[in-house]
C-alpha cells in the first residue's frame, strides 16, 4: 500500500509537525493533501508543505483515504457525527492521547482500518519519537505505511497497545521535561553571572551530546555516566544531589501521573 490522499482533522502543532514530515519525505502527492480547521493558527506553514484547506468535514473525508486525527482528546463525542460510518476502506490514524482503538473503531464505525499512534513535537526537526500501537490483523496492511510516515522525520516503536499510555511519558511528553530541565540549569548559568543566551547554548549542546553518546555508542545510560564521573570530582558532587533529593523518585511519580493522565483523557 501507499499513501495516495491524505487529510488531517485538526491542524494545530503536532499537524503541522506530521506535515512537514509528509512534505519532507515526498510520501504523498503535492494535490493529495487537505485539512479541515476552521480555527488553524498554521494555514500559512500547512500551505507551504502542500496541505489545502477544505470547507467541511465531509469534503475532508471524500478527498483523503488515510485520515489523520490530530484534535484534542475531549473533542472527540463532538467530532463523532462528522466521522460515524463514513470511513469505510480509509485509514484513521489517531493521535489522540489515551483514546483507545477500541473507543476509535467505535467512534468511525465498521469498515475503515484504525492506528493509534503517539508522536511527539519533535517531529517538527526532524527527530521525532513515536510509539504505534499494534494494529489487528485486518488493519496490519496500513502498518508499513504508518511506520514510513512518522520514520521519514525521525523514529517508531511499535507497541502492544497496553503499553502505549506508559509510553506516552517517555516520548510524547518527554520533550517538556528536557525544556524545563535546559530553562533550569541556563538560569542557574545566567545567576552566575554567565550571559542567559551562552548558557542556554552550552546546556542545548550537552543535551544533546549526551544524546548522541547514548545513541552512537550503544552503552548503557550508567556506562556512560561512570566514564564521567571521578572519585571526589565536580560531577559526583552534582549527581549526589541527585540521590540526596531523590531524582529517580521524582521522575517515576511523573510518569505515572502522564501515564494516568493519559488514560483519563481517553475515557
Amino acid at each position: 500500500m501507499s499513501m495516495q490522499s491524505v487529510g488531517f482533522y485538526g491542524a494545530g502543532n503536532m499537524a503541522l509537525a506530521i506535515a512537514r514530515a509528509i512534505d519532507g519525505g515526498s510520501l504523498v502527492p503535492l494535490h493529495s493533501r487537505r485539512y479541515f480547521d476552521p480555527g488553524t493558527q498554521h494555514e500559512r506553514e500547512l500551505r507551504k508543505h502542500g496541505f489545502r484547506p477544505v470547507n467541511t468535514p465531509d469534503e475532508l473525508l471524500t478527498s483523503s483515504e488515510v485520515i489523520i486525527l490530530a484534535v484534542k482528546p475531549q473533542t472527540l463525542p463532538d467530532i463523532r457525527p462528522h466521522l460515524e460510518n463514513k470511513c469505510q476502506g480509509k485509514c484513521v490514524v489517531s493521535i489522540l492521547a489515551g483514546v483507545t482503538s477500541d473507543k476509535l473503531r467505535e467512534t468511525v464505525g465498521q469498515g475503515a482500518a484504525v492506528l493509534r499512534v503517539m508522536p511527539n513535537t519533535p517531529l517538527l526537526c526532524g527527530r521525532g519519537a513515536a510509539v504505534i500501537a499494534e494494529p489487528p490483523s485486518e488493519d496490519q496492511a496500513w502498518l508499513p505505511d504508518v511506520l514510513s510516515l512518522f520514520t521519514s522525520s525521525g523514529m517508531a516503536e511499535v507497541l502492544p497497545e497496553s503499553l502505549i499510555n506508559a509510553a506516552t511519558g517517555l516520548n510524547g511528553s518527554s520533550p517538556a521535561y528536557f525544556f524545563r530541565l535546559a530553562e533550569a540549569m541556563a538560569r542557574w548559568g545566567e545567576s552566575q553571572g554567565i550571559p542567559y543566551e551562552q548558557s542556554l547554548r552550552l546546556t542545548v549542546q550537552s543535551m544533546d551530546g549526551a544524546a548522541a553518546m547514548m545513541r552512537e555508542s550503544g552503552d548503557p545510560p550508567l556506562e556512560l555516566l561512570s566514564r564521567v564521573t571521578s572519585k571526589g570530582g565536580a560531577t559526583l558532587a552534582a549527581l549526589s544531589a541527585f540521590d540526596e533529593f531523590g531524582l529517580e523518585p521524582m521522575l517515576n511519580e511523573a510518569l505515572k501521573r502522564c501515564m494516568e493522565r493519559a488514560k483519563e483523557l481517553g475515557n
